[in-house]
Order: C-alpha cells, then structure tokens, then sequence
C-alpha cells in the first residue's frame, strides 16, 4: 500500500492509492496532534510513504557563480548547503541550474540554485513522527518542483507542446484549492520563482476570484522584469491550469484585456494554454472520480500514486532508508 501526505502550513492530508479506500482521505489540523499520531501508527509496517511540503516559508535564491569543472560542483554545492543549515532552516537543497553566460566582465559564469524551508515545529514534529513510527518513506518533494515535473511528464503532452516552446519563458498559473493557487515562473526550462497566492475567501463568485487572480499574476509579471530575469516587457507565456473548467473559460482573454499578454508581442515569441486538472489526470485515483475535488493538490498525488518521481530534499531518515 502507497499512501502519500500532503503537507501544508495548516495540516496534512493523507492520500492512500485504494480505489476502495478512495473516500478514506484525511485531513488533520495541526492542532490535532493526537489523531495524526495515532494514524500513522496504524499503517501497515509494509506501507510505502512520500510526502509533499506545500509551504509559503520555503524560498528559492539563485545566483551566479563562476564556471567551474564539471568534477568540482557537486563539493561546491555542498559546502554551500552546509553554509545553509542552521537552526532557522529545517530544510535545503542546493543544485546548479543548466544555465550560463558571460557576464559584462568577461567572466564565464553558472547558475546555482538555493531553495531552504525554514524551521517550523510543525512539520519538523511530523517528520520525526514518520520516523518514530519506522514507516518506509521514500522521497520529500518540494510542491514547487513535483508540478514542474507534472507539467514535463502530463501537462506538456497533453497541451501538445514542443521542448521548443517550452524553453520560452512563461508563468504557471495551478489552482491548489478554492481560493489558493501557486504562480511557478519557467526560463529556460527551469523553474525561477515559485510562491503561493491565498485569495481572500470572503470572494466567491468565479469572476471576483479570477479578477483577484489576474490582479496578483500583474503583481509576478512585474517581479519577473524587475528582477531582469527577462527583459522588460518582453514576451511572456502563460498556463492556467484548474479543476474549475468555469475559471479556465474566457481566462486568456482576460489576460489579453488586462494587459498580461501584449498586442504588440509577436505569437511566435510565445505561447497561451489553459487546461482542465481533471482531464490531465482523468485516470488518477482521486481526479478520476467526479465527485472529488481535482486541483493540483489531487493531481500531483495521482502522479506520485503511479510514478517514480525523485525526491527533491534529501532528509536523513529516507538517506538512512536507502
């Protein structure tokens, strides 16, 4: 049996991939400490684990550094994480990005990638319960980078997409449940920024949360020429990706009156989709039954319930477990 948790600022939601246990998913609020423990000391000892962090504190910093020899990256990186962990940071992971460049001096220089999650009792409590409870756990994934790998392995081919295009920059928009979503920016291929966006839950109708949606992707288009990552007002891409085919409808035309994409932009420069979670995933444990929710949430646990996906943090107990 495969169960998969689903970790969030608020609670965990545990996932098992039985379609006969399909409505035995349980979220548990943080505060109820006593239930999450007394539910995982009830899997089985055979029971097959990965778990999800979904998390607003975990930050993504990039910067370049000076090219170096193929053999001497993987020390550098890791003397780098070690300069990384302290008591603030209960996670992190360094890689270097398959970028480069020449810098304005002539330097030849490499992209390095940071990403760390900062200390929160919480979780850390949660991790260290799963390794009470001597549970086979797998793999911990950075949210952020399993819908990358989402969007490589389902989205791109079900959108029918080129490697081309997809090497254009442009913005993710994924829906993770009625009034939170991830904005994750791609260069290159490559993820450059990732963060959560809560719409305040008083909006309710479709068009007051899509108005405050398109309000906060200005608000990441506008980080994105600010930081130069693209020049400004260069063309960019969007995806929208939802459960809610009402939301998707009329999205991208919405953008275009907003003046997300430009008139003056020349299309092949760029591209548009919009899909719906359910069918991407119309065959998952969770998004393939109508009468569950299918947000990003769901769908990235359907990849997991049936992929091989790697891990992105390496946690000592899954290093002991291997």
């Amino acid at each position: 049996m495969k169960y998969v948790f689903y970790v969030t600022d608020h609670g965990v939601t545990a996932y098992g991939e039985s379609r006969d246990d399909i409505n035995a998913a349980v979220s548990y609020d943080w505060k109820e400490v006593e239930k999450i423990e007394d539910y995982l000391g009830s899997l089985d000892e055979k029971a097959s684990v990965e778990v999800i962090l979904d998390l607003i504190d975990e930050e993504l910093n990039f910067e370049w550094n000076a090219k170096v020899h193929p053999w001497e990256k993987a020390g550098i990186a890791k003397r780098r994480k070690e300069r990384l962990q302290n008591d603030s940071t209960l996670l992190a992971e360094v890689n270097w990005v398959d970028v480069d460049r020449v810098s304005e001096d002539g330097r030849k220089e490499e992209l390095m990638m940071a990403v760390t999650v900062g200390d929160s009792y919480n979780v850390s409590t949660f991790l260290q319960n799963l390794e009470a409870a001597q549970v086979f756990l797998k793999n911990v994934h950075s949210k952020a980078f399993l819908l990358s790998n989402y969007f490589d392995k389902k989205v791109r081919q079900f959108l029918k997409l080129s490697r081309n295009e997809v090497k254009k920059p442009f913005l993710m928009v994924t829906r993770q449940s009625e009034n939170v979503f991830r904005q994750t920016f791609f260069y290159e291929g490559q993820i450059r920024l990732s963060r959560l966006v809560e719409i305040d839950d008083s909006l309710y109708t479709t068009e007051d949360i899509k108005k405050a949606l398109l309000n906060e992707t200005k608000l990441a288009v506008a980080y994105v020429y600010n930081q130069k990552i693209v020049p400004f007002n260069s063309p960019l891409g969007f995806v929208f990706l939802d459960g809610d085919q009402e939301m998707l409808d009329g999205v991208l035309a919405s953008c275009q009156e907003q003046g997300l994409i430009r008139s003056t932009w020349d299309p092949k420069d760029y591209f548009v989709a919009t899909a719906n979670f359910r069918d991407i995933s119309a065959d998952g444990f969770y998004c393939g039954q109508k009468q569950l929710p299918c947000y990003s949430k769901q769908a990235v646990v359907d990849f997991l319930l049936v992929s091989r996906a790697k891990g992105f943090y390496s946690y000592p107990y899954v290093n002991k477990i291997n």
